[in-house]
């Protein structure tokens, strides 16, 4: 970071336009720092071998007049798209065959086709545990009618 900011001031330093601590602050990392100090030396002699070429200035509109040297850019040739429904059909006839297999194939769980035999098998266990307690025999009567009274429903 300390470098990239004392570079950036290398040209100013180089042209004698630095004072004060700025002046101060890049001479004493320059003493510090090997590799501002090539930086330094690689702009320096730039400056002399452009020293020759003489001080002209940069005209203002210096990017228009090289783009007018320029050629024009070549328009991009754009190619036309056609669709191609061939592609398709063997695309959608695969689709088609793998739906077909798959519902061909699938064979419902009997466990969904046959929902109500749980409930059956259940109540008819349940009716004859009851049946097996106990109970006093108008009370044993009345919850095995009402277990076969619901087995019917």
């Amino acid at each position: 970071m300390r470098c990239e900011r004392i570079q950036e001031e290398l040209p100013a330093y180089l042209e004698g336009d630095l004072s004060g601590r700025a002046l101060r602050r890049v001479e004493r990392h320059l003493s510090e720092c090997e590799a501002c100090r090539r930086e330094s030396r690689a702009l320096r002699r730039t400056v002399e071998l452009l020293h020759p070429l003489g001080g002209r200035a940069i005209p203002r509109d210096v990017t228009a007049l090289v783009m007018a040297r320029l050629p024009p850019p070549e328009a991009p040739v754009r190619e036309v798209r056609r669709p191609r429904p061939l592609l398709l059909v063997p695309a959608m006839l695969a689709v088609a065959v793998a739906l077909a297999l798959s519902l061909a194939t699938h064979v419902p769980s009997r466990k969904r086709v046959n929902a109500e035999a749980p409930r059956t098998v259940y109540l008819r266990e349940y009716a004859q545990f009851r049946a097996s307690q106990e109970v006093g025999d108008s009370t044993g009567l009345f919850l095995l009618a009402s277990e076969m009274v619901r087995e019917a429903q």
